[in-house]
């Protein structure tokens, strides 16, 4: 075969299409190709091939990019096309060549020989970077595999390199704090951190490419080296730095410099100088309420409007340059003529007249700023009060003079002088001071004064005058104004009026023991020691008013019906109502003294007569009576006497009577007496009997002709009566005084109740619960041994076969008793069954399973067997076919009994607690190792039977049942004590 490739562009290197080359080298065609290379372009191959059958296949074209053209930026060309297709898949790249006349040389960093620096087939331009001056065309080349197209030159483009430098602008930008840049300086306030940003403006002629901000080094200064190629604008490009930033108090940085470069890489720098500046600006002055104000702040005083009298603002800085000058005014509270905390500043526009303002301080402070923050104030302070002060009025040192309100008393029966004080008050300013005017009225003296000084402080100053006096002709002077003033001026005037007073107090009342005092002196009689004080009244006055109404007591003895010299006084508060006394006179005296000095008294007398009786002694039943009252334990005996009877005596005013009386209690109980009902009087010292349960008090009265009372009392608890009987159910069974019994074949048994007894009269002494043991023999109990007390209700458990007797006994505290009892009688019992496996299978019941019993008591075996005998010995039957177990199908459990042919058997009954044992009657038992067998084992009190060979296999295993054995009463124990009672079983796999 022959094949024919033309080529009309660029050469063709042989290259097949994969589906081609495979059907040339398949195993039916064999093919030579010869190829046939042509210029020029474009490029094209096709071929026609002969074989089996007959085809004509076409190898595409390669076409040449076109359009190529190029610009130029200094020494940088631009070129740009219009792709090319290959025939099939993806273009390799492009290469481009540089042509200056004929001579060629790679371009925009392609080489042919290097596939790696191909342009990528998507993309038709490439920049050629440090092109020398010249003039320059350009081809573009499509390689596909091992073909390339390559396109017409280009456009001749002239080169010239950019020579001139780049311009820049460097200024601040927006957001700096504290910071401010003048022509080439940077001025920052270092005694505070701040911030600022720069601005680079670069222009260029073939465009300006970046500027570099360089690092700080500084300390306390934060920038990195940084060099910034993305800007504002096209040409000229502002571009931006990252933020400068230091701490308060940095280090000075060295000169900085700002670095434009253009896109050919010229350059142009700008030095930029740091400067500290912390000082603020200068020119500033203010004057407030005549006052200059001054950087340390200075003060003045106002109680009307005032004006801004002086201001001249801020207008020099010698760093980063005059900001701002502002004149503001902060409100604070005025207390005590100190300012509060200032409050929110208002500006001022020029130099207003200040007024409507109110109470308070006012700082008025003209502050000047710097572009960069620096500030310069001065200050001053008007303390502004428009408030009165107020003023009290008081006297001091009185003589024969006092005060009511604004009114001096004086009594002119003598002469007397007194000072006044005025207390001014101000919570503004402050008080400042006091004047008090002369007197010019026959028989007073005082001078005019003013007093600047005096005690206290802001609010209230109190100012003493100094002393006024008067004579026995004084007469009453005109109002006397006093002046208070405040340190802002404002002024108080008081009037002070002077009033004569001789007039004595009126309306005094009191009465003691119940007579009125009068000023003649009352008299009465008292046999207590506390007198009453009742219906004071004490005296009062129009005029100056009382200075006192004191209510007195002085004591005298008492003989013979009179009174002797009274000591010294006491006195008595207002609101007491009685009076401690002891046997003698008490004089009561009511005294009413006004504030000048008049005096008026009344007066009573009281004669108190508290001498006791004597020779008074009574025991009844061994105990004296005393005036506590006596009261003896509780007594149940049949009769008590009189022990001792004496009469009272009395050697002042003599005995009226002396009498012995008995009451008995209306209520007693639980030992407490309650109220007493009528007393008898008894005669002489008879024998007491004959009494009923209950309380009863003796006491013995004296009382003399005085109306004294004297007694002496002993109280007899007298108890005859028994408790009542509590409650006690054990095993079920209520006790009574006659005794109960019951019987019980358990492990345990319980204290069902227990109810304590109770005594309604000396009240109970114990309730005691006791147990006594005893032997059981057959159903008949032996002799009780020592009784052991027990506490609560608590389960009687581990108690041996026998009699228990319980007894609850109740006593009262007079020794009288009650009691009730029951006896339980422990029989045999069974304390437990265990079915067992044997070899079978677990809980299903067959040859090999045991069923073993144990017994609370050693067992007659002759009540187990028929046959056997000796209790002492263990016992079996272990003969072929002697015994027979019995598994029998009940409705409401299985039953499993035991049987044999030997003896009769009491076993009982085996209740299984299920119906899933059997079907039907199964028996166990043969012969050899077939047979059941039947065993007692005296050591463990143990009934062993074990099961033979089963003649029908049970139904289904048994998970878990309870099984229920009942023994027969059948079996004694050894001292013939009947079995009874049930033993269950816990739910469990049995057998």
């Amino acid at each position: 075969m022959m094949a024919t490739v033309g080529d009309a562009g660029p050469r063709l290197r042989g290259w097949l299409p994969p589906w081609a080359a495979r059907a040339l080298t398949g195993p039916s065609l064999m093919c030579t190709v010869a190829v046939l290379v042509l210029h020029p372009l474009p490029a094209d191959a096709s071929f026609n091939t002969q074989g089996v059958g007959a085809g004509t296949a076409t190898v595409g074209t390669l076409n040449a990019p076109t359009s190529v053209t190029v610009t130029s930026l200094g020494s940088t060309v631009t070129v740009n096309w219009t792709g090319a297709t290959p025939p099939v898949g993806t273009l390799d790249g492009y290469t481009v060549t540089r042509y200056a006349g004929a001579t060629p040389s790679n371009a925009c960093g392609t080489d042919p020989a290097n596939s790696a620096t191909f342009i990528p087939a998507g993309t038709t331009t490439c920049s050629d970077t440090s092109v020398p001056d010249g003039t320059y065309s350009y081809t573009v080349t499509a390689v596909f595999r091992t073909w390339t197209a390559q396109s017409l030159q280009s456009n001749a483009q002239t080169v010239v390199g950019d020579q001139t430098k780049p311009t820049q602008s460097v200024t601040e930008a927006a957001g700096a704090s504290n910071a401010h840049l003048v022509g080439t300086t940077l001025f920052y306030r270092s005694t505070a951190s701040g911030s600022f940003g720069l601005v680079d403006t670069v222009t260029a002629v073939l465009g300006p490419a970046s500027a570099t901000f360089p690092a700080i080094a500084a300390t306390g200064w934060t920038h990195p080296a940084q060099t910034v190629s993305t800007g504002t604008g096209t040409n000229p490009i502002a571009y931006t730095s990252s933020t400068y930033s230091w701490t308060a108090s940095p280090g000075v940085p060295a000169t900085h410099t700002v670095v434009g470069r253009d896109s050919v890489g010229n350059t142009v720098n700008e030095a930029l100088t740091f400067a500290s500046d912390t000082t603020g600006p200068t020119g500033g002055v203010l004057s407030v309420n005549a006052t200059t104000a001054s950087g340390a702040g200075t003060t003045s005083y106002a109680n009307a409007s005032f004006p801004v009298t002086v201001r001249t603002d801020y207008a020099a800085d010698a760093g980063a340059g005059q900001g701002t000058s502002v004149l503001t005014r902060e409100p604070a509270t005025l207390i005590n003529n100190a300012c509060g905390t200032f409050g929110a500043a208002v500006t001022l526009t020029g130099a207003p007249l200040q007024s409507g303002l109110t109470t308070g301080c006012y700082r008025y402070t003209l502050t000047g700023t710097d572009i960069i923050g620096n500030t310069s104030a001065i200050s001053t302070t008007v303390v502004y009060d428009v408030g009165l002060p107020t003023q009290a009025i008081t006297m001091t040192a009185g003589v024969n003079s006092a005060q009511t309100g604004n009114v001096v008393y004086y009594r002119t029966t003598t002469g007397g002088s007194f000072t006044l004080n005025d207390a001014v008050t101000d919570g503004d300013t402050g008080p400042a001071s006091a004047t008090f005017p002369a007197i010019g009225t026959a028989g007073w003296t005082h001078n005019a004064e003013t007093v600047l000084t005096g005690t206290g402080a802001a609010p209230t100053i109190s100012y003493p005058s100094t002393s006024y006096s008067f004579t026995t002709v004084a007469a009453a002077p005109v109002a006397q104004s006093v002046v208070g003033k405040d340190v802002a001026g404002n002024s108080v005037t008081t009037p002070v009026t002077l009033t004569k007073d001789i007039v004595v107090p009126v309306s005094g009342a009191v009465k003691v023991n119940a007579i009125a005092a009068t000023t003649a002196v009352s008299a009465s009689y008292a046999k207590t020691a506390s007198l009453a004080i009742s219906a004071r009244v004490d005296y009062t006055d129009a005029l100056s008013g009382i200075a006192s109404s004191v209510l007195t007591v002085a004591s005298a003895t008492l003989s013979a019906n009179t009174c002797g010299a009274y000591g010294s006084t006491t006195t008595i508060a207002v609101g007491v109502a009685t009076q401690a006394v002891t046997t003698g006179c008490w004089k009561f005296v009511l005294t009413g003294t006004d504030r000048v000095g008049n005096v008026a008294s009344i007066a009573t007398v009281v004669k108190v007569d508290l001498l006791p009786l004597t020779g008074g002694a009574l025991t009844v039943n061994g105990l004296a009576a005393t005036a506590a009252a006596t009261t003896g334990t509780p007594t149940n005996v049949a009769s008590f006497p009189i022990d001792l009877r004496t009469d009272w005596t009395d050697a002042e005013s003599g005995m009226k009577t002396s009498t012995l009386t008995r009451a008995p209690a209306a209520t007693w109980s639980a030992g407490n007496c309650g109220s007493y009902a009528a007393a008898t009087t008894i005669v002489g010292t008879p024998v007491q009997t004959g009494l009923v349960t209950s309380c009863y008090k003796y006491v013995l009265t004296g009382t003399d002709n005085a109306l004294n009372v004297t007694t002496i009392t002993t109280i007899v608890k007298y108890d005859i009566t028994p408790p009542t009987a509590g409650a006690l159910t054990v095993n079920g069974v209520g006790a009574s005084a006659a005794g109960t019994s019951s019987t019980a074949n358990a492990a345990s048994f319980t204290i069902g109740l227990r109810t304590p007894n109770t005594d309604v009269a000396s009240g109970l002494a114990s309730t005691i619960l006791t147990r006594q043991p005893a032997p059981l023999s057959g159903s008949t109990c032996g002799s009780y041994g020592a009784a052991t007390t027990i506490v609560g209700t608590a389960v009687q458990t581990g108690l041996a076969t026998g009699c228990y007797l319980y007894t609850l006994t109740g006593t009262d505290l007079a020794g009288n008793t009650v009691a009730i009892s029951t006896t339980v009688k422990l029989g045999v019992y069974v304390t437990n069954v265990a079915m067992t496996n044997g070899t079978g299978t677990l809980g299903r019941i067959d040859q090999g399973d045991r069923v073993v019993v144990t017994f609370s008591d050693q067992i007659d075996v002759s009540t187990l067997c028929s046959t056997w005998t000796d209790s002492t010995l263990d016992q079996a039957i272990s003969g072929d076919n002697e015994v027979t177990v019995t598994l029998n199908n009940l409705a409401g459990s299985d039953t499993l009994t035991v049987s044999s042919s030997t003896c009769t058997l009491n076993f009982g009954t085996l209740s299984l607690g299920s119906t899933a044992y059997t079907t039907g009657t199964v028996t166990f038992g043969g012969a050899l190792t077939n047979k059941s067998t039947v065993g007692w084992s005296v050591s463990s009190r143990q009934l062993t039977i074990t099961l033979g060979q089963v003649s029908a296999a049970g139904p289904a295993v048994v998970a878990t049942s309870i099984a229920t054995y009942t023994p027969l009463a059948a079996v004694l124990s050894t001292v013939g004590v009947a079995t009874g009672g049930t033993f269950v079983s816990p739910n469990v796999k049995q057998f």
